[in-house]
Formats: C-alpha cells, structure tokens, sequence
C-alpha cells in the first residue's frame, strides 16, 4: 500500500489534508511522521497533535482524514478539527460522506464533542 497513485490523481489540486504534503516515497519515514503528530512531538511549533486515518480499497488509498486533537487560535478558523479529502475517481461514491461521520466518531470517542471544520465550496455538490 502506498499513497502515490493518489497524490499523482490529484494533479495539480491542491492537497487535503496536509499529511498528503509528506512524503509517500520514505513509507517508514511516513509513518513515523504521522505517530509523532498523534502523539504531539516533533511538530513545528504551531502545529497541534493530530491523528491520521486511510480508508483503504484494494490497497489504495482512496480517503483521507486528519483530526486535530484539539485547536489553538492560528488554526482555529483556518483549519478546524477535521481535514478530510476523497480520491478523485472515488468522489461522489459516498466516501466522503463516510469519512466524515467516522471522523466526527473519532472525535467525539476522544472527548472532542463541539467541534470546527471548513468547508471549501468548490468540494461541495450542492447548488449555490
């Protein structure tokens, strides 16, 4: 399993959540990274812990999802709790939709019951 066939569908878009800015190529390394966010060392200073969740199909990945354990004042309106982003060929299918019910699960198994996400209104597929 890897995450470069995603990062490479995603073209030039840019990428949600940021975890998918790290790099793919160092898998060790990858996941190294992402156990020091969960556990809220080796982050730059600004930044919060937060947990990192694939949803995985046919060793893909097809969906991502970022929950911050908690927010400070820099990324309290910027960013929010949740970062969620849906493979592109897989949009539309109901992933999206389930990575944010199981992230709002997440969060709330971790005492985090009022939460904050943003919305970018080109993601959304309602009309305007």
């Amino acid at each position: 399993m890897n995450g470069n066939g995603y990062i490479k569908e995603l073209g030039d878009e840019e990428r949600y959540p940021f975890p998918l800015d790290f790099d793919y190529d160092d898998f060790v390394g990858l996941i190294a990274k992402i156990q020091d966010y969960a556990a809220g060392i080796n982050i730059p200073q600004d930044a919060v812990p937060s947990s990192t969740y694939w949803l995985i199909k046919d060793e893909e990945i097809i969906g991502v999802t970022n929950l911050r354990h908690f927010l400070n004042e820099k990324i309290e309106f910027c960013g929010g709790h949740i970062g969620l982003g849906v493979r592109p060929s897989h949009r539309g299918t109901g992933v999206g939709d389930f990575l944010m019910a199981s992230s709002i699960g997440k969060l709330n198994a971790m005492g985090v019951k009022a939460f904050i996400f943003i919305v970018i209104k080109t993601t959304l597929h309602l009309p305007v």
